[in-house]
């Protein structure tokens, strides 16, 4: 459990991946993890840069699948789930996400 700690500490796992037709852009729902607390979140992504990530995390097949179930349906919001639609769990770096992980967390 250790080394699944480890791996999974300090990325943003995502666990849908949204699109809304006539947008620019994914909307990536899930959570951010520090320090093995999990913070549920969700992170906007332009077109360019969320395939440039998908390509370079699961490569080109992939990607192209995720593309199209977000395209290829009629509906006004699709949504694909990377664990459950293609057997993946997709954890990102928060760097390649533009979260700035220069913080300093307190208790309230």
């Amino acid at each position: 459990m250790k080394i699944q700690e480890q791996l999974t500490n300090n990325f943003f796992e995502v666990h849908y991946i949204i699109h809304e037709k006539e947008d620019n852009a994914v909307l990536l729902n899930g959570a951010y993890i520090i320090n093995n607390k999990k913070y549920f979140t969700d992170i906007p992504l332009d077109f360019l840069k969320f395939s440039t990530l998908c390509e370079k995390i699961m490569g080109h097949e992939k990607s192209k699948s995720i593309w199209n179930r977000l395209f290829n349906n009629n509906d006004i919001v699709a949504e694909v789930s990377p664990k459950k639609h293609m057997n993946f769990s997709m954890f990102l770096k928060p760097e390649d996400l533009g979260i700035n992980t220069n913080y300093n967390l307190k208790i309230a």
